[in-house]
């Protein structure tokens, strides 16, 4: 795709980001196999360039924006009010103050504490209270995706505790 002049549309953006809609349940639902590479921006060159986790979404003319998240950041606030981080002011389903990324030592959480009418969903399923982010999760808030990149996030889990007999 380089050296093209490639325009948004809203099905484009949801075929980058991976997703497609689905018709029968009326939501937005993840594809595997038919994603095409990302348009590699000069913004999102210099995300990937700095290791930073990121996020990437669409704005309302279907523009690829992406926002790193330095180690200098503590926390990002997503709603349509102008004040918050990133603003999605043209989404009448995100309320003023939708939702919280928290960075918690090196991981980043979603949080909603109720404060928005619609919810906020990580990968279709609604978060209530906390929940971890990982590499590639796909947030909803009204009706904006943004997908998550945390480039060098441990995969490592942690094991399970044994019971004492």
């Amino acid at each position: 795709m380089k050296g093209r002049n490639v325009k948004w549309s809203a099905i484009g953006v949801r075929r980058f980001l991976g997703l497609h809609h689905d018709v029968d349940r009326g939501r937005i639902a993840s594809v595997s196999e038919e994603r095409p590479a990302a348009e590699e921006t000069p913004e999102l060159a210099e995300a990937r360039r700095r290791g930073d986790p990121y996020l990437i979404y669409a704005d309302a003319r279907d523009r690829q924006r992406v926002l790193s998240l330095p180690d200098t950041w503590d926390r990002v606030t997503i709603g349509r009010g102008m004040g918050t981080d990133v603003a999605l002011t043209w989404d009448p389903d995100v309320s003023r103050v939708h939702a919280e990324l928290a960075r918690l030592t090196d991981d980043w959480t979603v949080v909603d504490d109720g404060l928005s009418r619609n919810g906020t969903f990580v990968n279709g399923e609604r978060v209530e209270g906390r929940r971890r982010l990982f590499d590639g999760d796909v947030l909803r808030c009204g009706g904006t995706d943004l997908r998550f990149h945390a480039p060098f996030q441990s995969a490592e889990s942690t094991r399970a505790a044994q019971t004492l007999q």
